[in-house]
């Protein structure tokens, strides 16, 4: 909890901590706050998407009820650091959130309904057991954005636990955000086109930024240039002109590790692999970059 695990990147406690009272001003806070977001406290008795009012209610305070439970736990049973059994110190901080008690305003929904979009982020797409020999996943001539985080999936009740595994630095399609029926709907964040698998890579908070400045950026140009999402996404000129627009606000679509948004050659680099396929081998084939961080 508090102090560091053989193999491990630091305590659960440092992972998770919002407030570390150690580095502000005396008084200013009493004690370090952390966040206590583990699976075990993950609640899967049922879904928030069907059902009656009176059944989405009971799920709500059965996932509060196991929240309460698994601190309780912490408080009184995990096992102590030094050999002890329990944390009674642990309380959660009403103070700070603003409920009676103490838990979040709102439930953190992890997966939530998807859009059916023209293009579906696949674990073929991503997963670095599927690129063997690669620095990257599948290459999307009409990206809008990168990704890199690990398929790390919290199962459901009826899924088998599955370790994490790695990806590669990926590329985020436009189609994942044109939906195949509706025209006037542009999903962002959870609901953009991924399936179960890939969302656990695509949920993290700077690859739903980039989803969501993309989806922004998308809508605008729909506003501006009077066309659909669709027309867009079937004609490579104008998908450019987007793609254009988003580089030129630095925001990146294609992985260059070593050109960050204030490089003077950023805009050059990121279009670069979109000019051509021998432009983009030329890249891919003689260039090989340090490992990324995690």
């Amino acid at each position: 909890m508090f102090e560091r695990a053989p193999g491990q990147p630091g305590p659960f406690w440092e992972y998770r901590r919002l407030i570390d009272h150690g580095q502000f001003a005396p008084g200013q806070y009493d004690a370090d706050l952390s966040l206590i977001n583990w699976p075990a406290a993950d609640y899967r008795g049922g879904d928030l998407l069907s059902g009656s009012l009176g059944d989405r209610l009971a799920h709500l305070e059965a996932a509060r009820n196991l929240s309460l439970g698994f601190l309780h736990w912490l408080q009184t049973a995990i096992r102590h650091d030094r050999g002890e059994t329990g944390y009674p110190g642990l309380e959660l901080r009403r103070d700070f959130l603003g409920t009676e008690d103490g838990l979040a305003k709102y439930p953190y929904i992890r997966e939530a309904r998807r859009l059916r979009t023209l293009t579906t982020l696949r674990e073929q797409d991503v997963a670095a057991g599927l690129h063997e020999g690669k620095v990257r996943g599948r290459f999307f001539p009409r990206s809008i954005g990168v990704g890199l985080y690990d398929l790390d999936i919290h199962p459901g009740a009826c899924e088998e636990l599955v370790p994490p595994r790695a990806t590669l630095p990926f590329q985020l399609p436009l189609g994942m955000l044109v939906a195949t029926e509706l025209v006037n709907l542009i999903p962002a964040g959870k609901a953009a086109g991924t399936t179960h698998i890939t969302n656990s890579c695509t949920r993290l908070h700077p690859v739903e930024w980039a989803i969501g400045e993309a989806a922004g950026s998308l809508a605008a140009h729909c506003l501006e240039t009077g066309l659909t999402p669709r027309d867009l996404h079937a004609d490579s000129l104008r998908t450019r002109a987007l793609q254009e627009k988003l580089v030129a606000r630095g925001a990146p679509i294609y992985w260059h590790p070593t050109v960050s948004p204030t490089d003077s050659l950023f805009v050059e680099a990121q279009l670069a692999p979109f000019a051509s396929d021998s432009a983009r081998t030329l890249i891919e084939g003689q260039l090989r970059y340090p490992p990324l961080p995690r």
